[in-house]
């Protein structure tokens, strides 16, 4: 975490100064206090601009501190704010307002006191395997709420291979819709509807991309014309032309000695063939040389055939595409003639398990190719070579979410419901300290939290509701007038 102090003008040098010495910016977390001097009308375009700014060289987790007075009698304004260059929409936060903790995503707020069990995979860079610790966002934003929130996590992790690797969100899926898992880690894009896994929104938007294999032919044709460049043949031309200029030169000397304008020149540079002679079969000698060196090298290296660097070469190229049943709603969500090209080169993860690892193109986000590209996860040792690279062009952005099991938030709810509470709605009226039925969740730390999950804030009333009439026998004739007596089933 780098913590920036700096005003409006001076943060584009300070921010130059300090991307020289960043390493991996997806690992850095800028801290900006930012000092407006007295100008707090200009605070969404500084932060805007700060993002663009920070945007463009790669720096995706930032915040910006902000302090403003709007007169001299009032007291100072404290914000939290953060331009979304994708969606291109301003967060703030006034801190005034709103504590701190707010800002913790909902889901975090329910685990004082819990017991939570996280299913782990493998995603860059929200979590990833370095030796043999687990690093990334989610695992320190999991880290934190462990230690902030007190609760107890049980962590999994899923093994990875081959066979299952394409079909890991499917295993996910079962494991959370059976209970087993409360939270999937890292956060992911689901498009299934349906089940028994609820989603989260992560607030992370990301590129989707093709990760294409490289091409295993040799193009003879260019191993013999590329070793030189196009500038390189033009000279050799030029010399050869020049060489059957000299031959014509010899040619009319011999023929037309007897002129005098020939005679001339032959007397005033009698050596002047011989160096020409020699030069010219020097460079005879460099080039064929040359041009044999170019070659071995070239056969030793293994020149492919060109690959395609557009979807319409790719498309119009014999590789196909990994599609795992999950993905064919995102598939589908593409533009028209890239969904039905895709689906046209369509293969199951079941077929791909027959076929050699690096014939098919795959789909990933934008770091998780370039992090398993520069991890050199597939490198051909034989060859020397990469065997894949990402294909310039983007298919879409999708959203982000955490996947979150079945048993996560109700059932725990509803076990922790004090009974003295329940005593005291017997009568039917409600407590003014109603709030505090729901002890699991952490004093006043649930009240805030709740107040942003107004959905499941109803179900819990409806819940315990239902429950107090339940407990008083009386849910049979809650629609009947007081003036009436209820009277007892026959």
């Amino acid at each position: 975490m780098i913590v920036v102090r700096t005003t409006e003008s001076s943060f584009g040098i300070v921010l130059e100064n300090l991307s020289k010495s960043f390493v991996d910016v997806e690992k850095v977390f800028v801290v900006v206090d930012l000092d407006l001097q007295g100008a707090p009308n200009r605070l969404e375009l500084t932060v805007e601009a700060i993002g663009q700014m920070l945007f463009r060289r790669g720096i995706l987790n930032y915040c910006v501190l902000s302090a403003t007075t709007a007169s001299l009698t009032e007291s100072s304004t404290v914000s939290l704010s953060k331009y979304d260059v994708l969606l291109k929409r301003l967060i703030l936060y006034n801190l005034n307002d709103i504590p701190f903790k707010v800002l913790f995503p909902p889901v975090l707020h329910s685990l004082h006191g819990h017991h939570l069990r996280t299913l782990f995979s493998d995603n860059f860079p929200y979590a990833y395997k370095l030796g043999h610790s687990w690093e990334g966002n989610d695992v320190y934003l999991l880290s934190l709420a462990k230690d902030r929130f007190r609760c107890r996590v049980d962590r999994a992790v899923m093994n990875i291979n081959r066979a299952n690797a394409l079909s890991q969100m499917e295993t996910v899926q079962t494991e959370l819709e059976s209970g087993r898992f409360d939270l999937h880690i890292p956060r992911a894009h689901y498009t299934r509807k349906n089940t028994g896994v609820r989603q989260m929104p992560a607030h992370e938007w990301e590129s989707l991309v093709l990760v294409v294999p490289k091409s295993d032919q040799l193009n003879l044709g260019n191993i013999m014309l590329q070793p030189f460049s196009v500038e390189v043949w033009k000279m050799v031309c030029v010399y050869l032309l020049t060489r059957q200029c000299f031959k014509l030169v010899s040619f009319l000397k011999r023929k037309y000695i007897r002129l005098r304008p020939v005679r001339f020149l032959y007397q005033w540079h009698p050596s002047l063939g011989n160096v020409l002679t020699v030069g010219v079969e020097l460079i005879t000698f460099l080039l064929i040389e040359g041009y044999l060196a170019k070659i071995t090298e070239f056969l030793l290296y293994c020149r492919f055939k060109r690959d395609p660097q557009t979807l319409k070469e790719f498309f119009r190229s014999d590789i196909r595409v990994v599609i795992p049943e999950y993905m064919d709603p995102l598939v589908t969500s593409f533009e028209p003639y890239v969904a039905t090209q895709l689906q046209a080169k369509m293969v199951r993860p079941q077929e791909f398990a027959k076929l050699p690892a690096s014939c098919c193109a795959r789909i990933h986000t934008l770091q998780r190719a370039e992090y398993i590209i520069r991890t050199q996860k597939y490198w051909d040792k034989e060859v020397g070579r990469r065997q894949l690279y990402i294909l310039p062009r983007s298919l879409s952005t999708i959203s982000m979410s955490y996947l979150l099991g079945t048993k996560l938030f109700l059932p725990e709810l509803l076990r922790t419901v004090h009974p003295t509470h329940v005593r005291k709605w017997s009568d039917g009226a409600v407590h003014p300290n109603a709030a505090g039925v729901c002890v699991a969740f952490g004093a006043e730390l649930c009240v805030e939290g709740l107040a942003y999950s107004g959905g499941l804030v109803s179900a819990v009333f409806v819940v315990d509701l239902w429950l107090v009439f339940e407990f008083n026998g009386v849910w049979v004739g809650i629609f009947v007038p007081k003036s009436k007596p209820i009277r007892s089933p026959q």
